[in-house]
């Protein structure tokens, strides 16, 4: 039996206790455990016997304490969950049992905590209204389990930018925010989030999310996407614009000083 149809046995199995289909759609946080639990108890769909005894051994106890972890992550999100705001037809559809399937799969393969809460995020967030229908939360899955961890801790700066309406920023910008780390590892956390598409960069150092970015960036934080296009990438462009003419004007000042500073060399002063 596969792990969704261990799931619908045991959803059947407590119909008679909760109800109609109606009440076990309002019962969205049970659903969403049960689900995992089922997950859980299957089979976690990687060859182990190729490690050998000793290897599958320890390869399952890296992937339990893994297990367990995100567990914790998904009871933090669910501790917060407003109820009032679940997606009831989204918790029955294919596409969430999908969903949960996929991020537990990757979950248990990392020990990551920036990368089990952005799945724990994402995975509630898919049951929420305006996040739930999203297009592409399935690709969304598959670029969280491709990110570094510093390409999280950037993409964490940005989405925190994104949210005040800051949607131009430098490589500096991003550094400054992230201390403990140098700028190498900012140019390169960037350029891996440039090929993973979230990322779009007008020149060298200044980025702004993209399309993609924008929607993984709502999925992260239920947080509704611009209705207008049009107006998002305008106001994209014109906080670009104004970073250009202030670096533009910094060049210029720094020009006249260096000017100046050679004119009073000339004068011997």
């Amino acid at each position: 039996m596969s792990n969704l149809d261990h799931y619908e046995s045991k959803s059947s199995g407590k119909a008679g206790e909760l109800g109609n289909s109606g009440e076990i759609a309002a019962s969205g946080v049970l659903q969403i455990l049960s689900l995992l639990a089922a997950v859980a108890s299957g089979p976690s769909g990687i060859a182990l016997t190729a490690f050998g005894a000793g290897g599958t051994v320890l390869l399952s106890a890296w992937q339990t304490e893994n297990q367990k972890s995100f567990q914790k992550r998904i009871e933090q999100e669910l501790s917060q969950l407003d109820q009032e705001k679940l997606d009831k037809e989204a918790l029955q559809s294919s596409e969430f049992k999908e969903i949960v399937l996929r991020i537990w799969n990757e979950s248990v393969l990392t020990e990551s905590s920036l990368k089990q809460e952005a799945f724990a995020k994402g995975l509630i967030n898919s049951t929420l209204c305006h996040t739930s229908k999203l297009n592409g939360k399935l690709a969304f899955v598959r670029i969280v389990s491709q990110m570094s961890d510093e390409e999280l801790q950037v993409f964490a700066i940005v989405q925190n930018a994104w949210k005040e309406n800051v949607l131009a920023f430098g490589q500096e910008f991003i550094r400054e925010a992230l201390p403990g780390m140098d700028m190498q590892d900012v140019q390169l956390a960037c350029e891996g989030l440039k090929q993973s598409r979230v990322l779009d960069a007008n020149n060298s150092d200044i980025f702004r999310l993209s399309l993609l970015g924008i929607k993984l960036a709502s999925w992260l934080n239920n947080k509704g996407e611009y209705k207008n296009i049009e107006e998002l990438q305008t106001l994209q462009a014109q906080q670009i614009e104004g970073k250009l003419e202030a670096r533009m004007r910094k060049i210029i000042m720094q020009d006249k000083d260096q000017e100046l500073r050679r004119k009073l060399r000339n004068l011997g002063m």
